[in-house]
């Protein structure tokens, strides 16, 4: 074997650590875009039709109303990037990260404050072989080279897919946008040859432009479009934007062997807030009252269905410590002393009472 088969590097196979051999170039981790824009829709899609079409038990989906998941088709004109410059068009679904329960309606809310919330990458087709290798050595993605073009025209972004002589699918935005967003950190999962990775990357931009509706798909004759017919596309978008100028890094991707979990800083931080909420509760210990009881402590016993708590100091009343943090209870009402059970009168008793406690009626 010859020296140069030797020190030989496929695309799969790091040439030093954090640096990938790219078709007799060299990338180096992270990746960083520093001019894109960005045009995407979202649409309501069947929850299971959506798993048709991942299939992959290991993604779960998140769900925006119950049995509704959510798929985005986006546009990105990469102008200024270590991958160089090329088109990309994205169909993804958002899906949820480490597993749990998820709750109905608020559930996608809750999942997103706790970093739980990432972005399944399902079509990935781009317009370079060079990204296509990157993609698919580095982090996994399912990339392939297509014809994508991107051109503004009369207030809208317009993206226009075609493989070979077919055309897939068009999608229009509005265009205009004055917010910005600051860096954020993301996920994206993907699966390629049967293998499932988690890639973080971060991303902020400005110009971007948000809206309810405003967007509109149109589906060719294509496997891809047969796909998103399947879904019950195209139908009126959830919601849609646009992003004049973004910037992003992308680190490298981690497998997964059954489901990916969140983020390991988001997972350390969500932990900490979990361990805070715990500690501004003190314990039964820290809240033991000089009268010797511990309030709050577990009932001794019951009277008329009433837990009773620890006993009360000798004249106190049961509402005077009530605005002492260190001497409160669950309730004032759960401190009062012990009272005596009422008596039936006579003439509510029932029929089979006992004769001795019966009194006849005076003449």
């Amino acid at each position: 074997m010859t020296a140069k088969a030797k020190g030989a590097r496929t695309a799969e196979t790091p040439f030093e650590p954090g640096q990938f051999r790219i078709q007799d170039q060299i990338v180096s981790l992270p990746v960083w875009v520093r001019d894109a824009s960005v045009m995407f829709a979202s649409f309501l899609v069947p929850t299971r039709a959506a798993k048709a079409v991942i299939g992959n038990a290991r993604v779960e989906l998140a769900e925006v109303f119950p049995g509704r998941a959510m798929a985005s088709v986006a546009a990105i004109e990469y102008r200024e990037n270590d991958l160089g410059r090329y088109n990309e068009l994205a169909i993804a679904f958002v899906v949820r990260l480490g597993g749990g329960r998820a709750l109905p309606f608020i559930g996608l809310t809750l999942d997103s404050m706790r970093g739980n919330i990432g972005t399944y990458i399902h079509r990935l087709p781009v317009t370079t072989e060079f990204s296509r290798d990157a993609g698919r050595a580095i982090w996994g993605l399912p990339k392939t080279v297509e014809k994508i073009t991107i051109r503004e025209e009369a207030g809208q972004h317009i993206a226009t897919l075609t493989s070979g002589d077919d055309h897939v699918l068009t999608l229009k935005v509005g265009s205009g946008g004055k917010r910005t967003f600051h860096e954020a950190p993301l996920v994206a999962l993907a699966t390629l040859d049967g293998v499932l990775r988690k890639t973080p990357f971060s991303a902020s931009g400005s110009g971007l432009g948000f809206r309810l509706g405003g967007a509109e798909l149109t589906l060719g004759q294509h496997p891809i479009a047969d796909e998103l017919r399947f879904l019950g596309l195209p139908r009126r978008a959830m919601m849609s934007g646009s992003v004049a100028k973004m910037s992003a890094r992308y680190d490298a991707a981690e497998g997964c062997d059954r489901r990916c979990p969140p983020p390991s800083g988001t997972a350390r931080r969500t932990a900490r807030d979990r361990a805070g909420a715990r500690r501004r509760v003190p314990p039964a210990a820290a809240r033991r009252d000089t009268r010797g009881g511990v309030l709050g402590a577990a009932p001794r016993g019951r009277q008329g269905g009433r837990a009773r708590r620890a006993p009360l100091r000798d004249g106190a009343h049961p509402r005077a410590d009530a605005g002492d943090p260190d001497r409160r209870g669950e309730h004032p009402r759960d401190q009062r002393p012990r009272q005596r059970p009422r008596r039936v009168p006579p003439e509510l008793r029932p029929a089979g009472a006992r004769a001795d406690r019966q009194r006849a009626p005076r003449r």
